[in-house]
C-alpha cells in the first residue's frame, strides 16, 4: 500500500474539519472514539496529518459520533452518509500501486513499526556481554583462531529475531548489527534500534554507569523512567524500572513521585529474590526462577537526526528484551500488538512498559510473547503529546510515593517513605 505525501490527504482534512466544526480538541475526539479506553491525541493528530490511516472501526466511530444532518444522502441516515464519504476518501488515500513520489505505508510483511520507507541505514545495536563471561570463553578472544564475534553480544537471540524481520520488511535497506562498543559516529544518525542496555537508563541526576556515545544519546530522550538497583540489592537480579510522576500521578521527566516495576520471581521476599541465611539467592536448578520480566519498548525521533528514529527494546534481563522484540515479530501476535500501540499511542513517539511472561519447563525457561491486548501485560505507557494512564491489571495500579527516594539507592528522602512496588496482583 502507499500513502500520499507530503500534504495531508483529503481524509485527514475532513477528520480535522469534523473535529473543529464541533469545537473539540484532539483529546476529546480520542475520548469519544475510545468509549472508555481513550485514544491518545498523538494518534488523532497522525490521522489528521495523513501520517497514518484510521482502521474501519475508527471511521465508523467518527460517523456515529460526529455526523450531522448535512451528512445524510438522499434523506438517509447521516452516520451512513458520512461513513460512505470517509471510506471513499480513505480509498483515494491508500492505493495498491507505488507511483513515483509515494511511499509504502507498510513493510513487505505488512507491518508499520519496523518499516523504514525513507531508505536510511538501520543499525541494530546489542549490549556487550558481561566481561567476566566473555573472558571465560576462549572463542570470544579476537586473537583465537576460532574467534566468534557474536559471543560478545549479550542480546544475540533478540538480534537474530529482529535482524531477519527488519530485513524482510525492508528488503532494500542497509541493515547492520553492532554492539554498543562498535558503534561509530556515522551510525548515530541512522535509524537506531537499541537492544538491552537497561542498566544505562540511569536517573538523569546520576552519571551513566558505562559512558558511551549511546549512553549520551539515551540521556537526551528525556524519559519519564530510569532503572536502579535498590540499596542492598543484588546487582544482577534486583534491577528495577522506576517511572517518575508529576503531582497528578502522570508520567513526567524528573517527576517528584515514583512507581517501581521490578521483575517477578517464583521465590521472593517482598519483591526481591529470596536469600538464605548466608545471603545467597535461593534457587531451583541453580538460578532464581524468573516468572515475569519487565520490558520497555520505546520509539522517538533520533536526537542526532530528527528525520531518523531511535527505538529501545530493553528488559531487566535478556528475557525481557527478547520478549519486547517478539511482541512485534511473532506472527501470531505482532499485528494485534502493533494495532494496540497504534490505536492507543501512535507509532511515532511513545514508550510502553510491559510484563514479559517466562514459562518454567523441564528443559529450562521459555520466554513467552506478551499479548498487549491483555491489560495484565501492559504496565505503563505514554506518548509524546501527553503521557497516558497505564493499562492496569485488575488488582489496581502501582502506588505513587511522596517524596521521591534517592535515585541511586531507593532510600526515601528525609521525611518520606520508600517507593511502593508495582507487583502483579494475580497471574496471567
Amino acid at each position: 500500500m502507499t500513502v500520499t505525501d507530503p500534504q495531508p490527504p483529503p481524509l485527514g482534512q475532513l477528520l480535522r474539519q469534523l473535529r473543529e466544526a464541533r469545537g473539540l480538541t484532539q483529546r476529546q475526539v480520542g475520548d469519544l472514539l475510545g468509549e472508555g479506553r481513550a485514544l491518545s491525541p498523538a494518534l488523532i493528530s497522525s490521522w489528521e496529518s495523513g501520517k497514518a490511516v484510521p482502521a474501519d472501526r475508527w471511521l465508523e466511530g467518527y460517523a456515529r459520533k460526529l455526523s450531522g444532518p448535512g451528512d445524510a444522502e438522499a434523506g438517509g441516515d447521516p452516520a451512513a452518509g458520512l461513513l460512505s464519504r470517509l471510506v471513499a476518501l480513505r480509498g483515494a488515500t491508500v492505493t495498491t500501486d507505488e507511483p513515483a513520489g509515494q511511499v509504502r505505508s507498510t513493510g513487505a510483511l505488512g507491518g508499520r513499526l519496523w518499516h523504514f520507507p525513507d531508505g536510511r541505514p538501520i543499525r541494530i545495536v546489542g549490549t556487550p556481554m558481561y566481561a567476566p563471561v566473555v573472558d571465560a570463553v576462549p572463542y570470544a578472544n579476537p586473537f583465537h583462531p576460532n574467534y566468534i564475534e557474536s559471543l560478545g553480544n549479550a542480546d544475540m537471540d533478540a538480534t537474530l529475531e529482529l535482524l531477519g524481520h527488519i530485513r524482510a520488511e525492508n528488503p532494500r535497506a542497509d541493515v547492520r548489527c553492532l554492539t554498543r562498543r562498535t558503534v561509530d559516529r556515522d551510525d548515530l544518525t541512522a535509524h537506531l534500534v537499541l537492544l538491552g542496555g537497561s542498566g544505562s537508563l540511569v536517573h538523569p541526576a546520576l552519571p551513566p554507569r558505562e559512558p558511551s556515545p549511546l549512553a549520551w544519546l539515551v540521556r537526551r530522550l528525556d524519559l519519564p523512567l530510569f532503572t536502579r538497583v535498590p540499596d542492598g540489592g543484588d546487582p544482577e537480579y534486583d534491577l528495577e524500572f522506576v517511572v517518575t510522576l508529576d503531582e497528578h500521578g502522570r508520567p513526567a521527566h524528573q517527576g517528584t513521585l515514583q512507581e517501581v516495576y521490578p521483575p517477578t520471581f517464583l521465590r521472593v521476599q517482598g519483591h526481591r529474590v529470596e536469600v538464605d541465611g548466608a545471603g545467597n539467592p535461593v534457587t531451583d536448578g541453580g538460578f532464581p526462577q524468573l516468572e515475569y520480566d519487565v520490558g520497555l519498548l520505546l520509539r522517538r525521533p533520533n536526537p542526532m537526526n530528527g528525520a531518523a528514529t531511535i527505538t529501545l527494546c530493553s528488559g531487566v534481563f535478556s528475557r525481557g528484551t527478547y520478549g519486547v522484540v517478539r511482541s512485534l515479530t511473532d506472527v501470531q501476535l505482532r499485528r494485534a500488538n502493533e494495532d494496540f500501540i497504534a490505536d492507543q499511542l501512535g507509532l511515532e513517539d511513545f514508550w510502553l512498559l510491559m510484563r514479559v511472561p517466562v514459562l518454567q519447563t523441564r528443559r529450562g525457561a521459555e520466554t513467552i510473547t506478551p499479548d498487549l491486548n491483555r491489560a495484565f501485560h501492559v504496565l505503563r505507557s505514554g506518548s509524546h503529546i501527553a503521557e497516558v494512564g497505564s493499562q492496569l491489571p485488575a488488582g489496581g495500579p502501582a502506588r505513587p510515593v511522596t517524596p521521591s527516594p534517592d535515585p541511586a539507592t531507593g532510600r526515601a528522602a528525609a521525611g518520606g517513605t520508600a517507593s511502593a512496588v508495582a507487583g502483579p496482583p494475580g497471574r496471567s
